[in-house]
């Protein structure tokens, strides 16, 4: 399969083998019916074949482009190496060091818009409420945070920007809650920008052109893990993955920006939680700790004081 490929395509993709290498993983890399495996110390990634779902210690990163496995080996994008594996795995961003940080926290919908409904239960009730506790608990760390609306209001999403960028944001995070016509789909859902040229998770979006959002996919990428890894383990949700979408606060976001999805207020049981504020703690807590182990991998090193001198 390689041997039929050109060597232009060919520099589009790096086989499972040089990944391996590149980034430290034991051989042989351990292959079942449906996944290719690879360990090492601290990390697990599976591969899920032909597919566009990778687990990276458990967490689901949906890929901007399939894994394919061959008779001898894989392929994985070049694109997905540079712009999923390296920021999960090594942490680097792509950005310079940030010495403080601005958080814009973005409770959906809002005013004329509630968003989904589940007879009291309001999307832009319930996100706004999510948005104040996480603001609350990143201020009492120090953390200078601001909200793109502190009421129940009506706002363009072009007015969210425009506060973000008036903020000068370093980290955007939009927060929503789920619905669908099945009501036993639940769970989180994160989502980034998808690389230029690729389609989104769901592969309907027909322009795959750049967007400004794009000149911080790594960042994105970083921001997103760290938060929707913190949000499953606070919560015990139902794992939905980070996914891939051009929603327009993305597109057009001044900084790093995700999207968050709390859970499905048309599943019973996520409704349920949902209208337990102990259970709106735990999200929160979830976002605020992601955010914070971001803003750890985005400052710059910590400096040891300079001793003082000695008087004689």
């Amino acid at each position: 399969m390689l041997a039929a490929w050109s060597a232009q395509a060919q520099a589009r993709f790096m086989s499972l083998t040089s990944f391996r290498a590149q980034f430290g993983f034991q051989p042989p890399a351990l292959n079942t019916e449906h996944m290719v495996i690879l360990e090492k110390p601290g990390w697990k990634i599976g591969f899920e074949k032909d597919s566009r779902k990778a687990h990276f210690n458990g967490t689901l990163v949906w890929l901007n482009a399939p894994f394919s496995r061959t008779d001898k080996d894989g392929i994985l994008s070049a694109t997905d190496v540079r712009l999923t594996a390296i920021p999960i795995l090594t942490g680097q961003t792509g950005l310079r060091p940030i010495p403080t940080h601005c958080v814009v926290l973005d409770a959906g919908h809002g005013g004329d818009d509630p968003g989904a409904a589940n007879g009291r239960l309001l999307e832009k009730r319930l996100v706004l409420d999510l948005a104040k506790r996480t603001r609350d608990r990143l201020t009492a760390g120090g953390i200078k945070v601001m909200l793109t609306r502190d009421r129940d209001q009506t706002m363009t999403l072009n007015q969210r920007i425009a506060r973000a960028k008036v903020a000068r944001a370093t980290i955007f995070v939009s927060i929503h809650l789920n619905a669908a016509a099945n009501t036993a789909a639940e769970g989180f859902e994160t989502y980034l920008l998808p690389a230029t040229g690729f389609a989104s998770t769901a592969g309907t979006a027909k322009d795959v052109s750049p967007q400004p959002g794009n000149r911080f996919d790594t960042a994105n990428m970083r921001l997103a893990f760290q938060v929707h890894r913190n949000m499953l383990q606070q919560t015990h949700a139902a794992e939905r993955g980070i996914r891939r979408a051009r929603y327009e606060v993305l597109k057009t976001a001044p900084c790093p920006a995700i999207l968050v999805e709390c859970g499905f207020l048309s599943n019973p049981g996520n409704a349920k939680q949902l209208g337990q504020s102990d259970h709106l703690d735990r999200i929160a807590d979830g976002l605020s700790k992601g955010i914070r182990q971001y803003i750890k991998d985005t400052s710059p090193p910590a400096t040891a004081p300079r001793p003082h001198p000695l008087r004689r």
